[in-house]
């Protein structure tokens, strides 16, 4: 992996190849190769796989870095100011580095448990690329990454805005009586939070920003919604309602959401999975239990707006079948795609396959990571 992380960290990083491309879409590059590389990739496989994205990106001076005004320039230091703004990408990239180097004294560790808390209420913000982004690098201790990751958290920041605040709601959190896909039931009939959401998308506030259609919805709902999110991810009941144990429920629940929806492999309730298992990588770094809680409690928020801005799809009981793959035909399937496959592929397969080699006794778990492997290599992706 070493190889690769240097890489990416230097001649394949976001110095070479900016963070979006297409106005919108985010620069899986590193995901992709990182994820392959934990499915024990051949090198060969992997150059192939980095051809086909690096084909698909745009350079650091392309069409989308220059709208967004990324290059440095001249910047206002109060790096604050640039919350959510959308621009210059690479000055906020240069910011984490040298908070890295001279405030933390290059413990990533340190900058992480210090920023994140920061940054996390807005993590949706860019489909919730910058919480992947950052997730991945600091699965492998990469400098590079994790500020890339920081900076496109802070970029694209677009954060959950409720009237109840820290821990005044944290305190039910996780303690309610409703299984979460009871809770998406209550959601999926609330047509008037659905309909709100339509409306909001129209105005000017969310148009002229120049999002995608599922980043506008998920905006509208986080900025103008955010109580009614909180309220329904306060209904649920979770197993353990502490620290870490939140947060491997949550990633439990985003594989049961994916397997359970009617539409099969849809493409954000993918990026449910590996943002929760981002988030789940970070966390770890975290100390201060409460402070996990309220993070998890955000990001089941996220998770809601995200079922919600997918149309709420009706969710049924995923079915195993008596013949399931093994999890060496998943490897020896996966490894053999052809390069141009969808990098998300790759990404569902490795958090599946993490899952369960930590998980080894759970074999109510074990199956249902084997369907979401099924699932996300027998279906087209749906976005």
């Amino acid at each position: 992996m070493a190889k690769w992380v240097s890489r990416l960290s230097t001649e394949l990083s976001t110095s070479n190849y900016y963070i979006l491309h297409g106005g919108f879409l985010s620069n899986h590059l590193s995901q992709a190769v990182i994820a392959l590389k934990k499915l024990g990739a051949p090198d060969t496989k992997i150059e192939e796989v980095v051809r086909c994205q690096v084909a698909k990106l745009e350079v650091k001076g392309g069409p989308t870095a220059r709208s967004q005004e990324a290059g440095a320039g001249n910047v206002d230091q109060d790096f604050s100011k640039l919350l959510g703004q959308r621009k210059h990408f690479y000055a906020l990239t240069s910011y984490y580095a040298n908070l890295l180097k001279t405030t933390h004294n290059g413990c990533l560790d340190s900058l992480v448990v210090t920023e994140f808390p920061k940054l996390y209420p807005g993590m949706v913000g860019s489909a919730l690329h910058g919480l992947i982004h950052t997730g991945y690098g600091m699965s492998e201790g990469a400098p590079q990454l994790v500020c890339e990751g920081l900076a496109y958290l802070h970029h694209s920041n677009a954060p959950l805005v409720t009237s109840t605040t820290g821990a005044k709601g944290l305190d039910k959190f996780g303690k309610g009586d409703l299984e979460l896909a009871e809770v998406l039931e209550k959601v999926r009939a609330d047509v008037g939070l659905r309909n709100d959401m339509l409306e909001e998308i129209k105005k000017d506030w969310i148009v002229e920003k120049g999002l995608s259609q599922f980043q506008n919805l998920c905006l509208a709902l986080v900025t103008k919604k955010g109580d009614t999110l909180l309220s329904y991810a306060n209904l649920t009941k979770a197993p353990d309602t502490t620290g870490l144990g939140l947060v491997t429920w949550l990633l439990r629940c985003s594989v049961q959401l994916y397997c359970m929806a009617e539409v099969k492999n849809d493409f954000f309730l993918l990026h449910g999975v590996t943002g929760t298992w981002a988030l789940s990588v970070i966390v770890q770094k975290l100390q201060d239990s409460d402070q996990v809680g309220q993070i998890c409690q955000v990001h089941l928020c996220i998770l809601i707006a995200v079922y919600i801005a997918r149309g709420s799809p009706s969710l049924t009981t995923p079915i195993s079948t008596s013949d399931p793959l093994s999890e060496s035909a998943i490897l020896d399937t996966v490894l053999s795609l052809p390069p141009e496959t969808d990098e998300h592929v790759y990404k569902m397969i490795q958090v599946c396959m993490a899952m369960m080699q930590e998980n080894r006794q759970d074999m109510e778990l074990q199956e249902l990571c084997l369907i979401a492997c099924r699932l996300v290599i027998n279906n087209k992706l749906i976005i």
